[in-house]
């Protein structure tokens, strides 16, 4: 989450080089990095001892770490590497190109729960140590001076939870145990050195300030952003109801309308790492925009079909290199193979326009003949049929001279058995010469077999020495003979001969594939890209998508924009429009050139001048239910799939490339989180205030909500406030409220600083909207022939619209008399007039005892007044 351009880092002035575990003469190294990668996250923390900077990272979540790591490393240029020692990436094959040592340490090292209660100790020593406020922008009082030893558990503790909760996101596991290794190995230079050096040692290996990173390539979803927008659901799997009516509930439902199990993890991919270079994400508009076009409707048809063949082939590569490959991975590698062909033939085929850079590459890097030569042979090799049936593989006859030839030798044992037998019956007298028989068994070779109760009695070794008894069944003994041990040297263990050459076979063949893997890999990965360019193809013509233009300024415009979920479970949605431009806070004199935006629509009914009225903020108001926290997240999922390389569900976007998301949107509250919901809210806008830039965006909806009236509308002024007198750093923020006395004193407005927009409805006797209502919600409730309908649009106001929460209440079915009681209580505060006590109860409780009276002086025969007192009695409950 810092700004772009890292501080260069000044290397060590001492040349000596550490050994993995020689820490006691290490040096002290300018940048240090603890990287983990573990069930599927990448974490990272660096320290940087000039500065005496600790700065952390998010999680990142993603199948093959390799290329995260190689960004790393190039953005931060450390010299030691701090790696787990039972990790499982080859981190000395990665940094092989850069002047890093790697140090390997215990996991241990690397547990979540050390790296926390290690920052906890951290914070709470070093502000009592120095009493003073760099350590966090945000921390600025002082606490007690004694660590307790329940760590966490403690108030102070506790406190310090709270506070690095706005810098560090706890729930990035894999980071946080980074936390612990760097510590550990800090510890352990100050532990060793020299009391003379200790001074200078402590100085450089003891962090003063704690900040966020992130990769530059990538856009920042900050916090709780992926799931306040629902982009992902990492942690869960679709419901079998969600299934049964498609619904689409987070973005990449959406968007991953891929054919293949490799597609959908780097769909995965894309949307949980969009991307904050313009080049790749123009390369990526023209691929998805060739796919959608009208002219390869069949093209993408075609590939829908064949990518459907398409498996995880590295996966299956590692099977056949531990030799552990089934027929079914087998047969795996035979489709992939077929699907590779397959599209270079789609590709091939193709006499339209210039095909995407993605597909000429593939079709560079593909080798048919190499393919074809691959598929040829598994074909030729497994009878996959007798495979399935028998649960084995099973190699096709005929397919080697040597396996031909033992398997005739197998197929002729029979008559060769009962020869021997015959032979053997001849020389032996009766009844060992008539029950005699020869039979195989692999692995133990030939063997004589007589009845049990025969063998009993007549075999005796005395008799027959050279018979060995080799085990007994229910029915039979199986003796071995020196005969039988002339067939074993003559005929061989023909089954454990043949079984021996399969296997040699098929190592032979596993091996020719696996020397191809590097290449197979390649065309794996690009054709799971085609797959994803197709998949967005056909989800924007489906929905309606446009194609984004994507500008190296901070501009956001956006004509008719819709949102992306909620679209598709509404039958009719009504787009909004959006203008924003960071960096103008309250600078009056700010000027916007039109010719910067020269290739930018101008805004709605508007004209070039209309460029230069452009703001950083937008405050909406409107009433309950009207659709502003959808169009909050409209907006930033419309940003974000922009910067995943998507078309967009507008009628145009104009969209200037934006570093982090920010989003105060909806609490998620957990025991395990310690944390109010106020708390939550309150870390969530921190974290737009130490790191938003002009390219960020931010959407606060209802900030302050969470406390009481006052407090939360002046933390909401002072917010926004805050981030206009960053002026050309304010970023672009949508924020929401219901604090209308903040709108109408004309606090924020009374300079135009702010653009003040509304939601707009109308009621339904009036043929024209209603922009500013100065009608009371008491009025509205009272006249019934009057309702409220809400139009989704959001529109320019110069005044406020009313909350209508009590039509809400009431539209809800919410008791009458609770209704007339909260009408009552609005308009007395709303008055600033004293609130008397309630008198309906004591009303209620009045009638209900005179109808109760009324029950006992009536006949037991008169039912019709009793029924009658019944309906009384109810009514007065009802109202």
């Amino acid at each position: 989450m810092e700004e772009k351009n890292i501080d260069d880092v000044l290397l060590s002035s001492q040349s000596s080089r550490s050994s993995e575990h020689g820490r006691s003469s290490a040096p002290h190294h300018e940048c240090v990095m603890a990287m983990n990668y573990r069930g599927g996250s990448l974490g990272s923390v660096y320290y940087k001892a000039g500065s005496r900077e600790l700065r952390i990272m998010q999680d990142i979540t993603i199948r093959d770490p390799s290329d995260y790591i190689h960004q790393l490393l190039e953005q931060i240029c450390p010299q030691l590497l701090i790696i787990s020692s039972t990790g499982n990436v080859d981190y000395e094959a990665i940094v092989s190109g850069h002047d890093i040592i790697i140090e390997k340490m215990p996991n241990k090292d690397f547990a979540y729960n050390k790296g926390r209660y290690s920052l906890l100790t951290w914070y709470l020593e070093t502000i009592d140590r120095q009493k003073q406020s760099d350590i966090l922008e945000s921390s600025t009082q002082s606490l007690p001076s004694t660590v307790s030893a329940d760590g966490a558990d403690s108030a102070r503790s506790m406190q310090a939870y709270l506070r690095l909760n706005c810098h560090v996101d706890f729930n990035s596991s894999t980071t946080v145990g980074c936390v612990g290794a760097i510590f550990s190995y800090l510890q352990g230079l100050r532990s060793n050195t020299n009391e003379a050096d200790f001074s200078a040692s402590s100085s450089r290996t003891q962090p003063l300030q704690l900040r966020a990173f992130s990769i530059d390539k990538n856009l920042q979803a900050v916090g709780d952003t992926i799931s306040s927008l629902d982009i992902i659901d990492i942690n869960s799997t679709t419901t079998a109801q969600e299934k049964k009516f498609n619904k689409k509930s987070t973005l990449f439902d959406v968007l991953n309308k891929t054919s293949s199990l490799p597609g959908s993890h780097k769909m995965k991919q894309w949307v949980l790492q969009p991307v904050y270079e313009k080049e790749i994400l123009e390369e990526r508009y023209r691929s998805v925009a060739f796919f959608k076009h009208d002219e390869q409707r069949q093209l993408s048809k075609h590939l829908q079909i064949y990518l459907k063949q398409l498996r995880n082939i590295s996966t299956l590569l590692d099977q056949l290199q531990n030799n552990r490959a089934n027929a079914n991975e087998w047969k795996q590698l035979l489709q992939c193979a077929y699907c590779m062909i397959q599209v270079y033939g789609v590709f091939n085929a193709f006499s339209g326009a210039d095909l995407p850079a993605i597909a000429v590459q593939f079709q560079q890097h593909a080798d048919i003949d190499l393919l074809k030569e691959l598929g040829i042979a598994v074909h030729r090799m497994i009878n996959f049929e007798l495979s399935n049936n028998e649960g084995r593989i099973v190699l096709n006859k005929r397919v080697d001279d040597q396996l031909n030839a033992l398997h005739e030798r197998y197929d002729g044992l029979d008559d060769i058995l009962a020869q021997e037998a015959e032979e053997i019956s001849h020389m032996l007298a009766d009844p060992l010469g008539s029950t005699v028989n020869v039979v195989y068994f692999p692995q133990l070779g030939y063997l004589l077999t007589w009845p049990v109760a025969i063998a009993s009695v007549h075999i005796v070794p005395e008799q027959f020495p050279d018979f060995t008894l080799q085990f007994t069944s229910c029915e039979n003994a199986y003796y071995k003979s020196d005969h039988m041990r002339e067939l074993d040297e003559r005929l061989g263990d023909i089954h454990s001969l043949i079984i021996d050459r399969e296997v040699k076979l098929l190592h032979d063949l596993a091996e020719k594939w696996c020397v191809h893997s590097t290449l197979l890999m390649d065309l794996a990965t690009l054709l799971a890209e085609i797959d994803c360019y197709n998949a967005l193809a056909v989800v924007a013509k489906q929905n309606k998508y446009v194609k984004p233009e994507i500008t190296n300024t901070s501009v956001l415009h956006i004509l008719g924009g819709r949102h992306p979920m909620c679209e598709l479970v509404t039958e009719s949605f009504i787009p909004n429009d959006t203008y924003l431009v960071g960096g103008i806070g309250d600078r009056a004199e700010r000027k916007i050139e039109c010719d910067s935006f020269k290739n930018m629509m101008c805004p709605p009914d508007g004209d070039a001048q209309d460029l230069q009225e452009a703001r950083s903020v937008m405050l909406l108001s409107g009433a309950n239910g009207s659709g502003k926290s959808v169009y909050l997240t409209q907006v930033a999922l419309i940003i974000y799939m922009a910067h995943i390389g998507s078309f967009v569900p507008a009628d145009h976007a104009s969209i200037g490339l934006t570093d982090k998301i920010f989003t105060r949107l909806r609490t998620s509250e957990t025991s395990a989180k310690m944390q109010s919901a106020f708390t939550i809210d309150l870390q969530q806008v921190l974290q737009a205030i130490d790191y938003a830039t002009d390219r960020s965006f931010l959407i606060m909806d209802e900030f302050g909500k969470g406390t009481n009236a006052a407090d939360g509308a002046g933390l909401f002024y002072a917010v926004l406030n805050h981030f206009l007198s960053r002026k050309e750093k304010c970023p672009k923020i949508i924020a929401s409220t219901h604090f209308h006395d903040i709108i109408a004193s004309r606090t924020l407005t009374q300079n135009h600083f702010i653009s003040l927009y509304t939601t707009e409805i109308m009621f339904v006797q009036m043929e024209q909207s209603l922009q500013g209502i100065s009608r009371s919600e008491v009025e509205v409730i009272e006249n019934e022939q009057q309702e409220v309908i809400f139009l989704y649009r959001v529109v320019p106001a110069t005044d406020l619209s009313a909350s209508f929460g009590i039509c809400q209440a009431n539209a809800a079915n919410m008791p009458l008399h609770l209704i007339r009681r909260a009408m009552f209580l609005s308009e007395c505060l709303t008055n600033q007039t004293p609130i008397p006590l309630s008198t309906e109860s004591d009303d209620m409780f009045d009638q209900l005892e005179r109808l109760a009276e009324a029950f006992t002086v009536t006949p037991a025969d008169h039912i019709s007044e009793h029924q009658s007192l019944m309906k009384s009695v109810l009514r007065v409950i009802k109202n």
